[in-house]
């Protein structure tokens, strides 16, 4: 009996990720591909890809956009459509899953006269919520992994077709990836893949169904030689083209011609990877001893499905800055939407949404993800420029002060706007600054990341990684990557007790830089990651805490007021302390900081890099790169002290070390009493 096999690639670059990145991956990967392809005219194939990337080459390499419509004309390709700039569906809000996946499948038709149906879910995470947007957009089935079925209690062995499922009645055709096939196209020998596929001829349903990253061909270490300098790319369609027992089509001519193998209902979840770096680091490790007790007793393969990790959603719990960031979209979304509805058309308003919305940012796992700078950075970029055209579109009227819980942890934060700025304090955590936006830059100063334990920490092996190994049993993946920590890195793996934002107040019995940066310091006062209470005085905001200083198991009441002043290019802030403790104490303010060049940094003319301290009552912060000057300053004098804030990461290519802020410290002493007053401005 003859297998249908049903080939689709998903291909996608972050929004406004590095050009050289983009065309790197144009020239290793996305334009190779079609060029081999396009000799093998009975080869039918699917592709995705999200409409950023599907743009930029349209701009910048109009030659294989070409040829990707030359195919498509041909009967070739069939496209897949999904969110344009690529979201999780189920994490935007209903307005914006219908507003992304409508601008794709339009584009789609607009350059290739077709009309997806089907649609690719991004990092497939599944969440049978999105199925009425889906329908409304006119998809018809969507691509999901083995690993979602088999969650439900359904064999192996039954999935290789579709299958039905239905929200609030509306039906949805689900076809499930095949995992043998994703994790051994393209890494294994041609007749190796060809044999699994013949396999499947007596399986209900005789689909072979392989959809997943078109990056394996040529951009993954090693890929690039593999699939086309050893030629195994055009072995693959020769082996396939060949084959009177394959047949190489559309999911749509399964769809439209063969009768689904059930019904099914799949729990909210993702790849099973996903999950796995979802979870805490302790339940990720507990997860993994699991995996490997399994495997060694033999019983992966039987009982592997059933071992579950946590859904993709969880990484707004596991980290601070994602939720943060997903909350201000979510808040802005219905905000846009609602006057969209109201006023008409708001087209620019939406698409820079929509852009600030791209997944990567939100998460973390063998992908950098929310380690990365640069995509925090893009992601605040466009969200500031969307809220800047709301602002305008509402007629807001400034200065303004906002209390809401934009965040959802139940504290309120408030919102300080200006023509010039941004600025977003926590009432959950000392009153302190967690957003500051320069408008006119759309950079947000208070994107820095918090130095964590992550569950992979632990497998830092003594060996190099090697992903370039090849032979006639194929090449590596990166999921079978080692990977080796240098003593500079090992020294980084330091994790904080707090949430690195500014205006934290630290009070100590004296102060060392290295403690600070080590986290081993003696904290005496209860204001860092406590709550305040908070008054809106007339155009200010009044933040206050009857806290304590607790030495030797004593407590001495202790009382801390901040008012915050706005000002046309910044803050002002009266500081405020009065403790019943007797002793010296040194009172240090914390400020944490990003910017988009840190290690060419300099302070009051001084490479960060070259020295570490400095006492003044002023100090100028500037990175050339960011075209303006941060310019902080005090009442009194102080003594700085800082230090960069690095994380051990993983990523595709290993581990990475990355500066994600500067922390500035500077400290104070006193006896009782002190009042400290303090500007944040752009210069």
């Amino acid at each position: 009996m003859n297998t249908n096999l049903l080939f689709g690639i998903h291909c996608h670059q972050p929004v406004e990720n590095f050009y050289h990145v983009v065309d790197e991956a144009v020239h290793k990967c996305y334009r190779p591909f079609f060029e081999v392809v396009r000799g093998f005219e009975s080869f039918k194939f699917s592709i995705h890809y999200s409409g950023w990337l599907l743009e930029y080459i349209r701009i910048h390499h109009r030659d294989l956009f070409e040829l990707i419509g030359r195919l498509a004309e041909k009967g070739q390709i069939e496209f897949f459509s999904g969110g344009f700039y690529e979201p999780v569906l189920s994490a935007i809000t209903l307005e914006d899953r219908r507003g992304q996946i409508n601008k794709l499948s339009n584009y789609i038709h607009n350059y290739f006269g077709m009309t997806p149906k089907g649609l690719w879910l991004t990092e497939r995470v599944w969440d049978p919520s999105i199925i009425p947007a889906l329908a409304d957009c006119g998809i018809e089935y969507v691509i999901v992994d083995d690993y979602h079925f088999m969650s439900s209690g359904i064999s192996k062995d039954n999935l290789y077709g579709y299958y039905l499922t239905e929200q609030d009645g509306i039906p949805m055709k689900l076809f499930p990836i095949d995992k043998t096939l994703r994790y051994i196209v393209p890494f294994k020998p041609v007749g190796e893949i060809l044999d699994h596929i013949h396999g499947i001829s007596s399986k209900p349903g005789q689909s072979a169904v392989i959809f997943d990253d078109g990056e394996k061909f040529g951009v993954w270490p090693g890929t690039h030689d593999w699939v086309y300098k050893d030629k195994w790319f055009r072995n693959f369609l020769m082996g396939v083209g060949n084959d009177a027992k394959i047949n190489a089509c559309h999911f749509s001519d399964v769809s439209d011609n063969e009768k689904p193998l059930g019904i099914a209902y799949l729990p909210i979840t993702s790849y099973m990877e996903m999950g796995e770096w979802a979870l805490p680091p302790d339940s990720f490790e507990n997860m993994e001893d699991l995996l490997n007790h399994l495997g060694s007793e033999g019983f992966s393969d039987k009982f592997l499905y059933l071992v579950k990790g946590g859904i993709w959603k969880n990484f707004f719990s596991k980290y601070s800055e994602s939720n943060y960031l997903h909350k201000r979209l979510m808040y802005l979304s219905y905000k846009i939407n609602k006057i969209a509805t109201v006023k008409g058309d708001n087209t620019k308003m939406l698409d820079d949404l929509y852009k600030a919305e791209c997944n990567d940012v939100f998460w973390h796992g063998i992908f950098g993800g929310l380690y990365l700078s640069n995509l925090r950075n893009n992601a605040y970029r466009f969200l500031i420029e969307a809220e800047k055209k709301y602002e305008t579109a509402e007629g807001m009227v400034f200065p303004s002060i906002e209390v809401n819980d934009i965040n959802l942890d139940a504290y309120d934060e408030v919102f300080i706007r200006n023509n010039m700025y941004n600025a977003c304090f926590t009432t959950k955590y000392g009153g302190q600054l967690i957003e500051f936006d320069i408008k006119p830059l759309n950079f947000n100063l208070l994107n820095t990341l918090t130095r964590r334990k992550e569950g992979y920490h632990r497998q830092i092996s003594k060996s190099e990684g090697d992903l370039t190994s090849q032979g006639r049993d194929g090449i590596s993946t990166i999921h079978d990557m080692s990977v080796s920590l240098s003593d500079e890195a090992k020294s980084h793996l330091i994790y904080d007790w707090y949430d690195r934002s500014s205006f934290i107040d630290h009070i100590v019995p004296y102060f060392y830089i290295k403690e600070f940066s080590e986290m081993s310091f003696q904290e005496y006062g209860d204001f860092v990651n406590k709550p305040v209470s908070t008054k809106i005085l007339d155009h200010c905001v009044e933040f206050s805490r009857n806290g304590g200083i607790y030495v030797d198991g004593t407590k001495y009441d202790t009382n801390l007021t901040k008012i915050i002043i706005p000002q046309d290019n910044g803050i002002e802030m009266d500081i405020a302390i009065d403790t019943s403790f007797v002793n010296e104490l040194t009172y240090v303010l914390e400020y944490n900081l990003h910017f988009y060049n840190l290690e060419a940094l300099k302070i009051n003319t001084i490479d960060v890099n070259s020295k570490n301290e400095l006492f003044s009552n002023n100090f100028l912060l500037n990175d050339a790169s960011l075209n303006t000057t941060i310019d902080i300053s005090f009442n009194k004098n102080a003594l700085l002290s800082w230090y960069l804030v690095k994380t051990v990461s993983q990523s595709e290519k290993g581990l990475d070390l990355s500066a994600q802020g500067i922390c500035l410290l500077f400290s104070f002493k006193f006896r009782g009493k002190i009042s400290v007053k303090a500007t944040l401005k752009t210069i």
